[in-house]
């Protein structure tokens, strides 16, 4: 069949979008508007006194409470030319030995996708299944060994994007319920921008067939959100009680917001993934959070040869390196070598061509996933986030000898899901809680001792709580 190629309208040749790392844009505050968190056991009310006693001519209000039982509040402020001096007196209150009321303050800062969006190439191809199934990442990633022993079944991860296509052919059966759209305050969590969240989706789902994705919009359809929104999206997927979140987005501004919401999931043993960003550039010139924090798996970009891509930033606190570049070939039908491409969906029933350390982290996150289902029996604590990671990093392949110049900047090195999966039994049957080889009643006990609960591997069905139809699968696979 003939394929056919366009381009977005009013986008850029994609080629020329990923070439253009030159200028390394900086996210901006948003104009009068802040975020807040409380001390315990302090009200809202007291807290924006304390700080309008030292800005007299600055009138703050509340926008947002919905994370007010985490003691976090979106604020409004005017004149919105305060900024500067809101976030000085924010900044100085957190050293303050006086400030006994508010824990930390900040300005909102816009985040992004670090595609930006600025194109790709679609096509409409009956061979697209096949060039999505066979792209150079399953090989190099070994996804057809760990396939025997892992595939994602039971686990949960959580799309904190532009939204998912539930309607793509691909998609449609591993959607989990319970997503949310924050951009519109609404339940459509439909990708309604050119295809980021989709795409991510597409390359989890390849990485874990059996996991589910859970949808959740943070981004517009530009690409562009905010720390609140992202905050709002990383709270929704704790509540919701997912393994693993990925966050194929980021900011130049380190918010304690998205910080917080962050370390809340890791102590749940949530692991969390995020995009490095697309700016070819070190640490010592822009650092892209939360990707370059600690208690987050930071992802670089490689190539099929385990070179760096030339767009990839690089940073010593990045944890690991996956598949995300895509080679371009003048004498290709569709402007790349097909045998060096990384495929994805979009919305609709297309398959797409794009690279970026968004789907980079896409690839870790599925390996996340399927760690993550060999161990039912792991308890949702800090533990569990470190055997995971442990997983990952002790199996990377070391390429520091492809990339001279950046070495140690590329995390423990490229990720190796075959052998990662090595380091832990077969995924047990849906219901063996307990991972001795059967179902039984060391693990319907299990089940009833975690009955309502959130964060649980007995949460066979995957909608978020421990509850009858989880008692019910789990008897359906009695003695299995």
């Amino acid at each position: 069949m003939k394929l056919h190629i366009f381009i977005l309208s009013g986008a850029v040749v994609f080629a020329a979008a990923v070439a253009a790392h030159g200028q390394i844009p900086e996210d901006p505050p948003i104009s009068g508007r802040a975020i807040m968190r409380v001390q315990p056991g302090e009200s809202i009310e007291a807290a924006i006194a304390y700080v309008q006693a030292m800005l007299p001519a600055v009138t703050f209000t509340v926008l947002d409470d919905a994370l007010a039982s985490r003691r976090l509040y979106l604020l409004g402020f005017e004149p919105d030319a305060m900024g500067d001096q809101v976030e000085m007196v924010l900044e100085a209150l957190q050293t303050d030995p006086a400030n006994l009321t508010i824990e930390w303050g900040e300005l909102l800062y816009a985040g992004h996708d670090p595609e930006g969006n600025t194109g790709s190439v679609w096509f409409h191809s009956v061979s697209g299944i096949e060039q999505f199934n066979d792209q150079y990442a399953t090989a190099l990633l070994g996804l057809g060994a760990a396939h025997g022993r892992s595939t994602g079944l039971g686990v949960v991860v959580a799309v904190v994007d532009t939204g998912i296509d539930a309607a793509h052919p691909l998609l449609a059966d591993v959607i989990a319920p319970g997503g949310y759209n924050f951009v519109s305050d609404n339940t459509d969590t439909s990708d309604g921008s050119v295809g980021h969240g989709t795409f991510v989706a597409s390359l989890i789902h390849l990485t874990a067939p059996d996991a589910t994705l859970l949808p959740i919009v943070v981004l517009d359809g530009d690409g562009i959100g905010d720390g609140w929104l992202f905050a709002l999206g990383i709270y929704h997927a704790i509540d919701r009680g997912v393994e693993v979140i990925n966050l194929s987005l980021g900011s130049t501004y380190n918010s304690d917001a998205v910080g917080d919401a962050i370390e809340e999931a890791k102590n749940l043993g949530i692991v969390v993934t995020a995009a490095g960003g697309n700016n070819n550039a070190g640490a010592d010139t822009l650092e892209e959070f939360p990707a370059s924090r600690s208690n987050v798996m930071g992802v670089a970009a490689v190539d099929a040869f385990d070179v760096k891509a030339d767009f990839s930033n690089y940073n010593p606190d990045f944890f690991i390196s996956a598949p995300g570049a895509s080679v371009e070939d003048a004498e290709a039908r569709d402007g790349f070598d097909p045998a060096l491409t990384i495929y994805g969906t979009v919305p609709g029933t297309d398959f797409a061509i794009w690279e970026g350390t968004s789907f980079a982290t896409a690839f870790v996150s599925g390996a996340a996933a399927l760690v993550r289902a060999q161990h039912p029996e792991w308890y949702a604590n800090e533990t569990t986030w470190q055997l995971v990671e442990a997983a990952l990093e002790v199996t990377a392949v070391n390429i520091d000898a492809q990339n001279p110049g950046f070495e140690g900047q590329l995390g423990a090195g490229r990720l190796d899901i075959a052998a990662a999966t090595t380091l832990g039994p077969i995924t047990p049957t849906l219901g063996d809680l307990n991972g001795d080889g059967t179902v039984g009643i060391l693990d319907l006990l299990t089940l009833i001792a975690a009955w309502g609960q959130v964060h649980s591997s007995a949460d066979l069905d995957s909608d978020g709580m421990v509850g009858i139809t989880d008692f019910l699968m789990l008897l359906a696979n009695w003695g299995s």
